[in-house]
């Protein structure tokens, strides 16, 4: 435990891309159990962390097309084409959000494509929040 009113350091692996400490959300007054960092963020390390699984999903379904046979290659070729169609359903549905955020459509599209929600979601917070 530190001095600076219960921060509990739980090493490198629990600590998000700007080095904010984290700290147990009971331990602060008013908010629900779990983990977020001093700043008050629930979801920069996780959100960041989930962005780089979507690749798993879309390099394992390359690779099951690529090199499986049968029902591999079949999985492959579902979870690429159902990822894809989720993402431009996605993109279509958070349009507006995308638009109001400004910036290039291009960019915005390409970035749900890859990332999905792990794109829009932060996007759609700053835009809620007054912030773009």
């Amino acid at each position: 435990r530190s001095s600076d009113g219960g921060h509990v350091r739980r090493g490198p692996l629990l600590m998000g891309p700007t080095g904010c400490d984290w700290k147990p959300r009971s331990a602060t007054v008013g908010c629900q159990r779990g983990w977020h960092y001093t700043d008050g963020s629930t979801t920069k390390w996780p959100m960041e962390m989930a962005k780089y699984s979507v690749w798993g999903i879309w390099i394992g379904g390359a690779a099951a097309i690529l090199f499986g046979d049968g029902s591999i290659a079949r999985i492959g070729h579902m979870a690429v084409w159902l990822t894809l169609a989720a993402h431009i359903l996605e993109f279509l549905v958070m349009r507006g959000v995308l638009e109001k955020a400004g910036g290039s459509m291009t960019s915005h599209f390409i970035g749900t494509l890859i990332y999905g929600l792990f794109y829009w979601m932060p996007i759609k917070k700053r835009v809620e929040s007054g912030a773009a």
